[in-house]
C-alpha cells in the first residue's frame, strides 16, 4: 500500500475496532455512529464513506474485500467451486489459527452478527450478494450457463456460510480454514467441469 492506502486502512480498522467495542459493551442498536466516530477520532462522514452503513461497521473489513474479491477472480478461471477451493486450500494452514488478530476480529464480528437480528438480516443479503457475483464471473468467464452458474455460486456463499456457522459454534474452537475448505469439497459434484453442468440446458 501507499501512505494514502495505509492511511485509509488504519483508519477503518481504528473504526471498526472502536465500533466493535461500543457494540459489545452497550449494544449495536444502542450505538449511533457519531458516537463510533467521535471514539475513534474520526469524522461521521469518513465512517460512512469507508463502511456504508452502520451495519458495515461489523459485516465489512478490509480482509473480507480481498478474499471475496480473489474468489470472484478465481470463479472466472476455474469456475464458483473449483475456484473457491483453489483460493482456500492456497491460504497457508496457518494463515487463520484462532490467535490470528484477523481471526480474533472476525470472531468478534459473527458473535455480534449472529446475535443481532438485523445484522443476521444484512449478512443474508451479503452471502447472496457474493452468490451471485460468482456465479456471473463463472458465466462470463468461462461461457457456462447462466442459470446454472448462478445455482453453483449461491451454493459455494451457502457452503461457506455453514463453514462460519459451525466455527461460531464451537466459540471459534475448530479451524476456520479447514471448515471452509470442508465446505466447499462437499460440493465437489457440482464443479462447472462435473456432472452437472448447465451447458447444454436453457437458462429459464
Amino acid at each position: 500500500m501507499d501512505r494514502r492506502e495505509r492511511r485509509r486502512a488504519d483508519a477503518m480498522q481504528r473504526a471498526q475496532d472502536v465500533a466493535l467495542d461500543l457494540f459489545e459493551e452497550h449494544g449495536f442498536d444502542a450505538v449511533s455512529v457519531a458516537r463510533v466516530a467521535r471514539a475513534a477520532d474520526l469524522a461521521e462522514r469518513t465512517v460512512y464513506r469507508h463502511f456504508g452503513t452502520k451495519e458495515g461497521l461489523v459485516v465489512r473489513d478490509e480482509a473480507d474485500a480481498e478474499l471475496l474479491s480473489a474468489l470472484v477472480a478465481a470463479a472466472r478461471t476455474r469456475g464458483a467451486v473449483g475456484g473457491a477451493h483453489a483460493v482456500l486450500t492456497g491460504i497457508p494452514a496457518d494463515a487463520w489459527s484462532p490467535d490470528a488478530p484477523v481471526v480474533r476480529t472476525w470472531l468478534r464480528r459473527v458473535r455480534l452478527l449472529m446475535s443481532t437480528p438485523g445484522l443476521r438480516a444484512v449478512l443474508d443479503q451479503e452471502t447472496t450478494r457474493l452468490g451471485d457475483a460468482l456465479g456471473a464471473a463463472e458465466a462470463d468467464g468461462l461461457g457456462a450457463d447462466a442459470y446454472a452458474s448462478r445455482v453453483r455460486g449461491r451454493a459455494v456463499a451457502a457452503a461457506l456460510g455453514v463453514a462460519i456457522d459451525v466455527w461460531y459454534e464451537s466459540d471459534g474452537a475448530r479451524d476456520l480454514r479447514t471448515l471452509c475448505v470442508q465446505a466447499v469439497d462437499a460440493l465437489a459434484p457440482l464443479r462447472e467441469d462435473g456432472p452437472v453442468s448447465g451447458r447444454s440446458g436453457a437458462s429459464p
